[in-house]
């Protein structure tokens, strides 16, 4: 077994975003021709449990050490691990194949380039270009008069995880 201890992935080819990335706190690959998989573990210390199952943050840090490792590496399978001594009494785990990291990989891409396309319209309307005008776009400072706000008052932003959340109501 190879460990790659607080190892930073790059996971920007995966997204089409650059400067995406992460790090994760253990990275194992297990090159036991039965196993031949990815671990990258994560610890959480918070008393609000995190699931393990389709945990986006850990699949796309798992697409970055795919990414990192992919030219001299053979890779199976990946397991996903979490270590939240709060509330479990050990590590909880989830495993997927390679092929089903890739599929996250595509809706990854299609929902980070949905929030870039997003990011760029509202600026483009708050610098006058020839995004949306501001009145249409429900985040614009500039579209707050007459809420009740005061007109001085802009509307708070949201951050670009709400777009991303919001588009995944739509799958």
């Amino acid at each position: 077994m190879t460990y790659w201890v607080e190892q930073r992935v790059d996971f920007s080819s995966y997204v089409g975003v650059p400067g995406q990335f992460g790090t994760t706190d253990l990275m194992v690959y297990d090159s036991d021709p039965e196993q031949l998989e990815l671990q990258v573990h994560d610890a959480k210390f918070g008393h609000r449990p995190v699931l393990v199952e389709r945990n986006t943050q850990l699949m796309l840090y798992a697409l970055g050490a795919l990414d990192l490792l992919s030219l001299g590496y053979e890779i199976k399978r990946v397991r996903i691990v979490i270590h939240q001594p709060q509330v479990n009494n050990g590590p909880i785990e989830w495993t997927l194949t390679l092929h089903e990291l890739l599929d996250f990989a595509k809706v990854a891409w299609d929902k980070a380039q949905l929030v870039e396309r997003a990011t760029e319209e509202w600026q483009a309307s708050i610098r006058g270009g020839n995004g949306p005008r501001a009145r249409a776009w429900p985040y614009s400072p500039r579209g707050c008069a007459g809420r009740g706000r005061g007109a001085n008052t802009p509307r708070p932003l949201p951050p670009r995880s709400h777009l991303l959340e919001a588009s995944n109501s739509k799958h």
